[in-house]
């Protein structure tokens, strides 16, 4: 009780106030020393935080504003000296300071703080001398630069911190127009100049955040607040505002929006990695229940048949379920390299040359088909892995070849051309066609085929997609039954070559 009594002295003789306020539930409570430095009866006193700005002194105001706004989103401090009309209208200066804390309880952001009637400090110390180097402390601090123009003899006056900011001495004479020459040129520039303009016309003020140009051809961010001021006759016969440099600020906002997009492309990776694995399992589990349960099944009629016939035919398809088995995990552990390979070795390719290459290796299968293969590309290179493209095109042709309509003269058609930043490839026949209503969601699937046709195994095309998803493109498909299919390769933007 002594030390509270003492506290309470020591504040009356320094004339210090204490204050808290709850940002989240908007609540202000004032020590009585406030109450007698605000000049306010207690019980006339709302709690109402944003209803004290009406007090602060006009001139003061915004630096005010955004010493409080620094400290709650920023330092968490709070040290400013501003000049204030009481509740009975006596002009007062008062040295605030307030640090912003949580709370361990509710977790709500609380200020807590003191405020000083430093009226008479002021005033004893040469009233104008003192307070222009506390206020100009107070800016240097947060780098927060003033400025006027007079709208009548059209003068501009900035502070020295202002010509700081814009590369400038001390005792520079900026003047308005040249002052909107340090605007980074194009959209910054023509912003403020529309704006400024506004401002002084109409009397619409204006907060914005915008790139300059200092002397030194530094090219820094700025903070430009302007506000009109108006006479008795509501004119406005001036023009007052703030200035402050955010370069560091809008430098922080620059790496978290980096490490938000890194983490975002992560995010992606991990979320298609996790598809390639679920995919993968959903596959192998497919794939190898049937062999695996034929086995099992074989196993158990060995155990109980007698007869050397019967036998002979059981081992017979024990072999040729064990192939199976064997040739299913060979297609698997090749897709699952293809997928875990971090880096695939790239190189120029050359597909007019991939392309004649590929004909000549099918030379005799094309001949006997009587199949007529026509080429249209208008890309000519591909940055890409060369095995990788060979094996898909030789899939895609050798499908063609085989899943041809003998009732017509069978075409191919390859082409190759740029869709925006994308490289394309189209493999087009004119066969038998797949059901896509039936088999879309499986076309690119381990061991799925749409054709009683002997040879179709249903790896190919797994493999293409496996291949075109390891080098960052795709693969899809457009057909329809007895008309014919085309496969559409797109590959990634880094996969261009520019001719």
């Amino acid at each position: 009780m002594e030390q509270n009594k003492i506290n309470q002295l020591v504040n009356r003789l320094t004339k210090t106030g204490v204050w808290f306020y709850n940002l989240d539930q908007d609540t202000l409570n004032w020590d009585e020393q406030m109450f007698e430095i605000y000049e306010i009866d207690p019980k006339d006193f709302s709690g109402d935080f944003s209803s004290l700005e009406s007090l602060v002194h006009e001139e003061d105001l915004d630096m005010v504003k955004e010493s409080y706004r620094q400290a709650v989103e920023e330092k968490g401090e709070y040290n400013v000296v501003f000049r204030i009309h009481s509740f009975k209208g006596n002009l007062k200066y008062i040295k605030a300071n307030g640090v912003l804390v949580r709370s361990s309880k509710t977790g709500d952001r609380l200020f807590t703080g003191a405020n000083q009637d430093i009226t008479e400090i002021i005033k004893e110390r040469e009233e104008k001398e003192e307070l222009s180097q506390i206020l100009r402390d107070s800016q240097e601090t947060a780098i927060i630069g003033s400025w006027q123009h007079n709208v009548k003899t059209g003068q501009t006056y900035n502070d020295v911190i202002t010509k700081r900011i814009c590369g400038l001495e001390p005792d520079y004479d900026l003047q308005a127009s040249e002052g909107i020459s340090f605007y980074k040129e194009g959209w910054s520039r023509d912003t403020i100049t529309a704006r400024f303009g506004e401002l002084i016309e109409t009397g619409k003020p204006y907060d914005l955040e915008l790139p300059m140009i200092t002397k030194q051809g530094k090219e820094i961010w700025v903070r430009a607040i302007g506000k009109p001021v108006y006479n008795s006759k509501k004119e406005i016969v001036k023009v007052t505002g703030v200035f402050q440099d955010i370069t560091a600020q809008k430098e922080k906002e620059q790496r978290l929006i980096e490490s938000n997009e890194h983490l975002k492309k992560l995010g992606e990776r991990l979320s298609e990695q996790n598809r390639k694995l679920h995919d993968f399992a959903h596959i192998t589990s497919h794939n190898l229940r049937a062999p695996v349960a034929n086995l099992m099944m074989l196993k158990e009629l060995l155990l109980i048949e007698k007869d050397p016939s019967e036998l002979a035919q059981l081992h017979s398809l024990i072999g040729e379920t064990t192939e199976r088995l064997n040739e299913t995990l060979d297609h698997l552990l090749d897709a699952l390299v293809v997928q875990s390979e971090v880096s695939v070795e790239r190189q120029k390719i050359n597909l007019e040359n991939q392309v004649e290459d590929l004909k000549s290796r099918l030379n005799y299968v094309i001949k006997e088909a009587g199949v007529k293969i026509e080429t249209d590309l208008k890309l000519r290179h591909l940055y890409f892995n060369p095995l990788y493209l060979e094996s898909i095109l030789l899939n895609l042709v050798s499908n063609a070849l085989k899943f041809r309509r003998n009732e017509v003269e069978s075409t191919l058609v390859i082409k190759s051309y740029l869709d925006g930043e994308y490289p394309v490839m189209e493999i087009t026949d004119n066969g038998i066609g797949i059901d896509l209503e039936q088999h879309r969601d499986r076309i690119f699937g381990l061991s799925n085929t749409f054709h009683h046709h002997g040879s179709a195994k249903g790896v190919g095309l797994f493999m293409c997609k496996n291949h075109m998803e390891a080098m960052g493109g795709t693969i899809r498909v457009e057909s329809e039954v007895n008309v014919g299919t085309t496969f559409i390769l797109q590959f990634s933007p880094s996969s261009f070559i520019s001719e």
